[in-house]
């Protein structure tokens, strides 16, 4: 049986060091390898084509990211190793090239192991799911309830996704706050 399908930006991602790119944008998360100098040159390009997917598709880009990354990568020999889980209607779609690997409870898929790349879309896991460069290690403790990362581009490892964490935020109020009851109270002669 599949899991409901939770709003992917209302769910915690943590970040695990390292010395690579861990970014998050609408409806998705992305991890670029780092250490090549020629494929360092591609990481801005790389970003950008994430930043103007989400763009157009933010609820759900995962199937639109996946054939850019595509062409985007038949023009690019010199890529670096990166992956991104993306949202999609009913799922997650994962893509991977290179040096990266995304797991979750009885599923580990590895773009080492792919002859171009790996191009999936898998039903949400019941717990975290979990996307890192080859060699990284991602620990089980995901730290405080606060600590996530929302939005932005960080160094880092790897990146776990948490469905058990839902992001809630404080409604707005309706106005300003009463001033203290001493203040409110006009002054009498």
């Amino acid at each position: 049986m599949s899991s409901p399908v939770p709003a992917f930006d209302q769910l915690r991602a943590t970040v695990t060091t390292g010395a690579h790119v861990v970014a998050r944008f609408p409806g998705v998360l992305l991890v670029i390898r780092r250490g090549d100098a020629r494929a360092e040159e591609a990481v801005p390009a790389l970003l950008q084509l994430c930043r103007d997917v989400t763009g157009v598709a933010p609820r759900s880009p995962g199937r639109a990211l996946a054939r850019r990354l595509t062409g985007w990568l038949a023009q690019n020999e010199q890529a670096p190793g990166f992956g991104t889980l993306a949202a999609t209607e009913d799922g997650i779609a994962v893509f991977l090239y290179g040096e990266v690997t995304a797991w979750a409870e009885g599923l580990e898929l590895s773009g080492s192991t792919a002859a171009f790349t790996v191009d999936r879309l898998v039903e949400w896991p019941a717990g975290p799911l979990m996307l890192a460069a080859d060699g990284i290690t991602i620990a089980e403790d995901a730290g405080p309830d606060w600590l996530g990362l929302y939005r932005g581009v960080v160094e880092g490892g790897g990146t776990t996704l948490h469905p058990a964490y839902h992001v809630t935020w404080a409604p707005s109020p309706t106005g300003p706050p009463a001033p203290p009851a001493a203040l409110a109270q006009p002054e009498t002669e």
